[in-house]
Order: C-alpha cells, then sequence, then structure tokens
C-alpha cells in the first residue's frame, strides 16, 4: 500500500486497487483514468498500478469523474466517483476478456 500523506484541504487524494474479480491476483500495470464530469472543467489525471496492485492519483479538483480502469486481456471498467477534498478510495475488480493476439497478413 501506498505511503498516505495528507492532501491540502482544498484537493482530493485518491489511492486504490485493481484485481482480478476471477481470482482476486492483484493487477501491476493496469491504467486508472479519472475525467471530471463538471462542465467547467474536464480534467482528466490518470496513473498505473504498481507491483501490488495499488494506485495512488493526487492533486485532483473535487467534484463529480468518470472513472475507467483498463488491462490488457480484461474488460474496461467505468463508474462514476464523487471526490470531496481529503481522502478517498476506490477498490476495482476486472472481469477477464477477449486475449490480445497477434495477427498477420499475407499476401
Amino acid at each position: 500500500m501506498p505511503t498516505v500523506v495528507d492532501a491540502p484541504k482544498s484537493e482530493a487524494l485518491l489511492i486504490g486497487s485493481v484485481a482480478d474479480s476471477l481470482t482476486g491476483q492483484i493487477m501491476h500495470g493496469a491504467r486508472v483514468l479519472l475525467i471530471q464530469l463538471d462542465s467547467q472543467h474536464r480534467d482528466t489525471v490518470a496513473a498505473i498500478t504498481e507491483a501490488d496492485g495499488q494506485f495512488t492519483l493526487r492533486g485532483i479538483r473535487p467534484g463529480r469523474y468518470q472513472y475507467r480502469v483498463l488491462a490488457v486481456g480484461f474488460q474496461q471498467r467505468r463508474g462514476m466517483v464523487e471526490l470531496a477534498p481529503g481522502l478517498d478510495t476506490l477498490q476495482v475488480k476486472l472481469k477477464q476478456g477477449l486475449a490480445l493476439c497477434d495477427v498477420r497478413a499475407t499476401n
């Protein structure tokens, strides 16, 4: 788990984890995106999960966000989260999906 430092009072800090929904295995290298849905701002922040499956997003403007979590071989996960100033957490489980494979075209 990453070391948590208090977020400034006007910012949100989001920490969380990503795991395989079937096996519970932690997922290293999953991409976590937050897209702000506020009409004045369209801030987007991103993180990649570490070896322990954890991610940290700092310095986020409080508000309503859509989150997207993507990993090779897994179905994308989307959802909504409302972030207030201070610390919030998000645990995501991804379902296995179609695995990517090499495709070769020949003449």
